[in-house]
């Protein structure tokens, strides 16, 4: 990417500012295509994508590729995602037109066109859809269910109980293993997002230190919240709406609560960004 010192209008004339503003509107990140295992991890990524690029470019448009909702498609779970992104790795090509991008994905229209969907290679449809170069996906995956997604190899190779940072590597290898090419993406066009333990971490990071503190019986306030397990459990104490599920305490995953839940980024990030290191690497990866 082009970048150029910005300074003030006061030392360079309006030429000089007009050009950087240009640059900057340029190679700003438009549209972002979300994969992730659920609608309720959809509304809480899209509130901080949004909040952050919003900082950045402006805005942005954010796009579900995964689950969608869609009869044809599985819905939901790391189990499914695996799945989804295996087939599009089966179905890899090196390049797809705007408009074969367009019939691919379905239900978006481009230049008067909008078909039933064949099956094929979606992530590749979803970077060649606007064809301008400012498409990104992003890709997530709870890992506190690493133990499960995780091959006995690649768990040998870690000491328990798992670190957030352990969950984070086997998130990257499993994501790299189901995406087989299109994990060449990862750092250019496509980001992931390895939440440890889950989303709901995301959710909790949104509260201060001496709250979660004193809800563990911490008397500190240095805590890594990525390390925290079971985070819903913090959250039904903090007076998230909770059910019963064969006698225990579960959250209410429903997608508005949770749309409601993660307006609270577009004020608290910076603090969410403090408390959550793998939180606060994402953002800084859009």
């Amino acid at each position: 990417m082009h970048r150029r010192e910005v300074r003030s209008c006061q030392s360079c004339g309006w030429m000089d500012c007009w050009v950087v503003l240009l640059l900057q509107r340029r190679f700003s990140v438009k549209h972002i295509f979300l994969v992730s295992e659920g609608q309720t991890d959809f509304e809480v990524l899209k509130a901080i994508i949004e909040k952050v690029l919003g900082e950045k470019y402006g805005g942005c448009t954010i796009t579900p590729l995964f689950p969608n909702n869609q009869p044809d498609e599985d819905h939901g779970g790391w189990g499914n995602l695996r799945n989804w992104c295996r087939r599009q790795a089966n179905t890899l090509v090196v390049h797809q037109g705007k408009l074969t991008a367009a019939k691919l994905l379905g239900g978006v229209k481009a230049e008067g066109l909008s078909t039933s969907r064949p099956s094929g290679d979606r992530l590749t449809a979803a970077l060649a859809l606007h064809g301008d170069g400012n498409s990104r996906i992003v890709i997530q995956l709870d890992t506190d269910v690493a133990e499960e997604f995780s091959t006995a190899n690649d768990l040998s190779k870690f000491s328990f109980p798992l670190t957030a940072s352990n969950r984070e590597t086997l998130g990257k290898i499993a994501l790299d293993e189901w995406l087989g090419q299109h994990s060449l993406k990862n750092g250019s066009s496509m980001i992931y997002c390895l939440s440890t333990h889950a989303t709901e971490t995301f959710l909790l990071s949104m509260f201060s230190q001496e709250k979660v503190a004193n809800s563990l019986g911490h008397t500190g306030c240095n805590l890594n919240y990525d390390d925290l397990p079971k985070p819903e459990r913090l959250l039904l104490a903090f007076g998230y709406a909770g059910k019963n599920v064969g006698g225990v305490r579960k959250l209410k995953k429903e997608v508005d609560r949770y749309r409601e839940y993660s307006k609270g980024f577009a004020t608290n990030l910076a603090m969410a960004r403090g408390n959550s290191k793998i939180l606060d690497k994402f953002c800084d990866l859009l």
